[in-house]
């Protein structure tokens, strides 16, 4: 089904050759690249002093946080640990951060006038998930809430990832771009249906990680729920943000559009900035 969103992805869209978008090109790139850097180097260099001991969360007789403590839904993922799960929202993740970047460049980058549109849309697609993900991390390592795996018998302290459980890095990047994108896609190609096609992708892609992070006894539902929000808002909110007019902004949830004598009207949603 990753495949399948990824077709979706590439090969709906017309070209429209100019980006929606102001941006200043060195400087949000240099930002781009240092808020990557300082994630590679937390995970490299912080996170290994680091350890899980259990502090987070109440602990039974026989050593292992107590699952009682928990929402009865979450509780569902405790036993989990499907290993071909863990393959697909790994998957997910490199499908759905990559997806945008090599869709954006069979948009664009056949012309010669596509490729400042290129740069512009795929600087702010990429801002979005540098975002969600310093974001995220600073929420994981915040909370510190141990994974599903602990609330089992068996469960031993050791590595900080065993505490790394809310929110959900998989799924947050994995919404921040994809969001981005399809935001992007929506300002493109406004009166175009493909648009719902692309939505319809990047929902698709952006559950099945998430659910592969349950499914593979990673993160509880409540983890994965907050990593798509939170990836979600930023996806739309960076886009918005760089808008060439964002002093009045109308996002519409369904647009009016005419096909053929029938016409369909919708809601719209303006924000002032």
């Amino acid at each position: 089904m990753v495949t399948i969103a990824s077709f979706i992805f590439l090969f709906v869209s017309p070209t429209n050759q100019t980006s929606p978008y102001t941006t200043n090109t060195a400087g949000e790139s240099a930002a781009v690249v240092g808020l990557f850097v300082l994630q590679a180097t937390v995970e490299g260099l912080v996170k290994p002093t680091l350890s899980a001991d259990f502090s987070r969360c109440r602990v039974t007789d026989s050593g292992y946080c107590d699952p009682r403590d928990l929402l009865s839904f979450d509780r569902a993922a405790v036993n989990n640990h499907s290993q071909a799960w863990e393959k697909v929202s790994d998957l997910g993740q490199i499908v759905g951060v990559s997806l945008p970047l090599i869709a954006s460049a069979i948009d664009f980058l056949p012309t010669s006038q596509g490729f400042g549109a290129f740069v512009s849309d795929s600087l702010v697609i990429y801002e979005a998930v540098a975002a969600a993900s310093i974001l995220t991390m600073f929420l994981k390592l915040t909370i510190q809430r141990p994974r599903p795996y602990q609330y089992r018998l068996g469960a031993q302290p050791g590595s900080i990832e065993k505490e790394l459980s809310f929110p959900s890095g998989h799924t947050s990047s994995v919404a921040a771009a994809l969001t981005a994108y399809t935001t992007t896609y929506f300002l493109h190609y406004p009166g175009s249906p493909s648009r719902f096609v692309v939505a319809g992708g990047a929902l698709i892609t952006t559950s099945l990680t998430a659910y592969g992070r349950v499914g593979a006894g990673k993160h509880f539902y409540s983890d994965v729920f907050a990593g798509a929000l939170l990836g979600g808002v930023i996806g739309y909110v960076v886009p918005v943000l760089h808008l060439e007019d964002n002093k009045s902004v109308q996002a519409h949830f369904f647009i009016n559009s005419e096909f053929g004598s029938h016409n369909t009207h919708g809601l719209a949603l303006t924000l002032h900035f």
